[in-house]
């Protein structure tokens, strides 16, 4: 075999060093993604907000989330080669992001696509509702008027007690066509047997006194902002 010379060596070390100082790095630093995203499906809930930190948790980066839906069981994160994936509380997949115009564009584990961006500096407050501001999609609790604490946006999958928000109206089945069977007050613990997704928005099942169910909103619309009606701290 030809033995390589001293010049043919050297130039060979170069051509590397060319390629290597050329090439994008292999790994997307994770401090540099660290902080608050807007998460857009969508959703009839509109965006809601994402947010990424170095805490290590599972032997992964925690995250947190005001999402809906299959979201709202987000538990972890990790950066990829140009993005991040998202997992859910059993380590499974929530959705795979990579750039894409704007932002960072992926697929989440219930098939649909999602944007992901930047949180913009927030806008001025609104003037039908002073002194809480729109906070780029986030939901807000009614008590604070700032984004909702963990315990006021999480989706209860079963049996559970939790307490009201506001005072809410409660109906024979979920939708808003159907009868008033009572009305829940501000401050009231309650328990529900869980919460699900309607075509229009999310419900949850009350149980009642002889067998029969109320239905209440998880989320409701007010002066253009979206409020969680209820936390799971009772």
């Amino acid at each position: 075999m030809k033995r390589l010379t001293t010049k043919t060596v050297l130039g060979l070390m170069m051509l590397i060093g060319s390629f290597a100082a050329s090439s994008p790095s292999l790994a997307v630093s994770p401090q540099s993604l660290v902080g608050d995203w807007t998460l857009n499906n969508g959703s009839i809930f509109g965006p809601c907000r994402l947010t990424l930190t170095l805490e290590n948790w599972k032997g992964r980066f925690r995250a947190t989330t005001t999402c809906v839906g299959a979201m709202s069981f987000l538990d972890g994160w990790e950066p990829t080669p140009d993005g991040f994936l998202l997992h859910n509380i059993t380590g499974g997949t929530l959705g795979r992001f990579s750039p894409a115009s704007g932002g960072l564009r992926g697929q989440l584990s219930d098939g649909s696509t999602a944007v992901v961006a930047r949180v913009a500096a927030p806008r001025p407050p609104a003037t039908a509702f002073p002194g809480i501001t729109d906070h780029n999609g986030c939901i807000l609790s009614p008590v604070t008027g700032q984004c909702a604490s963990q315990a006021e946006l999480r989706v209860p999958r079963g049996p559970e007690s939790v307490r009201i928000l506001r005072k809410l109206t409660m109906r024979a089945a979920p939708t808003y066509k159907s009868g008033i069977v009572g009305e829940l007050q501000k401050g009231q613990c309650i328990k529900i047997g869980g919460c699900f997704e309607t075509a229009a928005e999310m419900r949850c099942e009350v149980p009642l006194r002889g067998g029969s169910k109320g239905y209440i909103l998880r989320y409701y619309e007010q002066d253009g902002q979206t409020f969680s009606a209820f936390s799971t701290r009772c």
